[in-house]
Order: structure tokens, then sequence, then C-alpha cells
């Protein structure tokens, strides 16, 4: 009881701090992090250090990561405790923290009573920590884990922030593998690499459109949209190319009842400016009478209907939206 009580008086000691110095504060939670064995009071100080980072700092995290990694399963069970040091080990992190920090990319673990894989977050902070201190060791590692086997299915993690890391780093030859590889994929990591891939070139994009234009995954067609209309040569795109683009935009629009992408997808034709996209879309939502696409459009074409083009189609829509809704 009277260790609880210690960990509470110490978290509120961290609380009411909000209008110290951030020396006196970063002081105190090194203090803390240094004794304190309690997780709640551990990840508050951690979140001290976080908001004001602080060479000073790394010495102790360095000590506290090797504590909770020597007996990770007991000490830090999910790997919270060791993603928050790494999170904020990145911001001071020097040359020789690379080993500690592969560490953290290559770390399994597995908890009972399922025996799932729990370190994805770790991985994902430390690849970012790395890619912040070696870009280079970072690039090879980001390469592993785009293809990690222990892939969070509910976060993409640690393939998703090992796409970005690639992207950061002009790498896209291996998201365009993994676009294209057999087998099952992860969505949201398809996707992501579908937004990342818009300086693919061009005579590329036909065989992902025929690959990936029937999906019945919304968040895969989201990348779709992505790379397809914020390609870097849009503007100079052969004719074919373009007509079979607006054609499949165009079709999508007048069929799906996938509701969210067909929000995003009007949404990012309207910001993209792309003025023939835009007689796309006018076309289609002038034929419209979903009530939910109505109303989508509707809301859309508001943000531009002072255009001569875009008034008549928004004010139709506008009139439809009543009448649909009586």
């Amino acid at each position: 009881m009277a260790r609880k009580q210690n960990a509470q008086a110490r978290l509120q000691r961290l609380q009411e701090m909000g209008t110290a110095v951030a020396a006196q504060q970063v002081a105190t939670a090194c203090e803390i992090l240094e004794n304190e064995k309690n997780t709640q009071v551990v990840l508050a100080a951690l979140e001290i250090l976080a908001a004001y980072p602080a060479a000073a700092a790394r010495p102790v995290l360095l000590r506290r990561y090797a504590y909770y990694h020597e007996d990770g399963v007991r000490r830090d069970p999910g790997t919270y405790i060791r993603t928050a040091i790494v999170n904020v080990l990145r911001q001071v992190a020097q040359p020789e923290d690379v080993p500690l920090l592969e560490g953290a990319v290559t770390t399994y673990e597995f908890l009972p009573p399922g025996r799932s894989e729990v370190a994805s977050l770790l991985r994902s902070a430390g690849l970012v920590a790395l890619n912040a201190t070696d870009a280079e060791m970072a690039g090879f590692y980001a390469v592993r884990l785009l293809n990690d086997a222990y892939t969070s299915t509910m976060s993409g993690e640690p393939a998703l922030t090992a796409v970005r890391v690639l992207a950061a780093q002009n790498q896209t030859l291996p998201l365009y593998q993994y676009v294209t590889q057999e087998g099952s994929r992860i969505s949201e990591v398809v996707a992501e690499c579908l937004r990342n891939l818009a300086g693919l070139p061009v005579s590329l994009l036909p065989a992902l459109l025929e690959r990936f234009g029937k999906a019945d995954d919304e968040v895969v067609l989201v990348g779709l949209f992505d790379v397809l209309i914020r390609h870097r040569d849009y503007a100079s795109f052969p004719g074919p190319l373009k007509a079979t683009v607006k054609g499949f935009l165009a079709e999508f629009l007048r069929t799906t009842r996938r509701f969210d992408a067909y929000r995003y997808l009007v949404t990012m034709i309207m910001a993209a400016r792309k003025e023939d996209l835009i007689a796309v879309l006018l076309e289609v939502a002038a034929a419209e009478d979903v009530a939910a696409k109505v109303e989508i459009l509707e809301a859309a074409l508001r943000l531009r209907n002072r255009d001569a083009a875009v008034r008549p189609v928004w004010e139709v829509l506008q009139e439809r939206v009543g009448r649909l809704a009586g």
C-alpha cells in the first residue's frame, strides 16, 4: 500500500509541475525515471522528457531501456515502456546508440496465453529512431520490416513505418515490389505503398490500375486514387492512359456503393484542382440521384460554387438534397 501511495504521490508531483521551468521538469523526470518502477509514473516521466528533449536525459534513458529489455515479457509486457523510451531517445540519440536501436528493430516478444507477438510498435519506434541516427542502416531494416511476418493486422506496424521511411529516402523499388508480389498483403500497407509511388514510371501505371481497379477493399482503392491523381506526371499522361484513368474514375463514381471511398475520391478531385477531372466529376454529379452520394457531392461542390462551371451543377444538387431528404 505504501509503495502504491508513493507512486501516486510522484505522479501527482509530475502533474503539478505545469508551470515549472523545463530544466526543473527534466531533472525531476530523470530522477523519477531512475528510481521508479510503477508503469504509470514511468510513462508520465517519459511524457515530460518527450516534451522537453534534453541530452542530459540520455544516460538514464539508456539505463532504463536496458533494465526493461533484460526481462521484457515480465517487466514491460507489450513493450509500451520501451517504445516510449525509444521515442524519447530518438531526439537525443548518438551514433553509439545504433546497436541499441538495432536491437529494438529486431525485438520480437510473445505473450501468453495465445503467444501473440506484441513488439510491433517497438520495432516501428526503433526504425524511426535509427533513421534519425543512421539513415543508411535504417534503409536496410526498413526493407526487412516491410515484409515482417509479424506485422500487426490491426495497426499495419511495423510495415507502415517501413514504407514511410523508405519513401522519405526515395527508395521506391521495395514499395513497388510489395504491391506487385503475389500472396496475402495488408491493405493499409498496400495503400501506403501506392500513395508513395507518385513518381512511378508512367508505363507501369496501367498494370497497377488493372491489378487494383476492381479491388473490394476501400483502403486499397484510396491508395490507387492517390497514385493516379497525384502522380507527378499526370499532366503529361499519354492520351490513351489519361482516357483510361478518367474512365475508371467516372465508372467508380457512377456505380460504387462504397461511400467512404467515394467521399475520399470526390474530395481529392476537388482538392487536386485538375480541371479535366473536375469536368468528369461534374458530368457524373449532374445525373446522380443516390441520396448519400448527392449529399457528398453537394458539400464538395459548395466550396467552388462561384465557379461558372460548378455553380449550375451545385444548384441542381442542392435542390436534389432537399427533395431526396423529403
